[in-house]
């Protein structure tokens, strides 16, 4: 299972941004802030002091959903884990797809229900 990579959504970004006729565009998720300008005045030293510090307590780790699919008997956040260990069962059609941890810790944020609907590259899970 794929992670979000940063780098690749950031270029994907850019390259939207080159090919379109907006002037200035700005995304912020959970894993990533995005802002270009076509404006070379603009300076990025206002934003960043106001930027959140970064918190301690950020899982080191997030695991997102593969597909557009039904959540089916997510573990209990606090889980110990281990590599392997079946996380959730994904719903995506008639087809159920087992969610694992690549590696070892604690589940310490289920992001999502059982029943729930998740869409493609939703965070589910952090591991810590």
């Amino acid at each position: 299972m794929p992670d979000v990579d940063p780098l690749h959504e950031s270029r994907a970004l850019l390259l939207q941004f080159q090919r379109s006729n907006l002037k200035a565009a700005h995304v912020a998720t959970e894993w990533l802030e995005f802002f270009a300008s076509r404006d070379p005045a603009w300076s990025a030293r206002g934003r960043v002091a106001g930027l959140a510090p970064a918190r301690a307590d950020i899982p080191e780790h997030i695991v997102a959903a593969p597909h557009l699919g039904t959540l089916e008997a997510p573990l209990a956040a606090g889980s110990a884990v281990t590599e392997g260990t079946v996380l959730a069962r994904l719903r995506v059609l008639d087809r159920l797809i087992d969610l694992v941890a690549d590696r070892n810790g604690t589940l310490a944020d289920c992001r999502a229900a059982d029943g729930d609907l998740v869409e493609y590259g939703q965070p589910l899970f952090a591991l810590a």
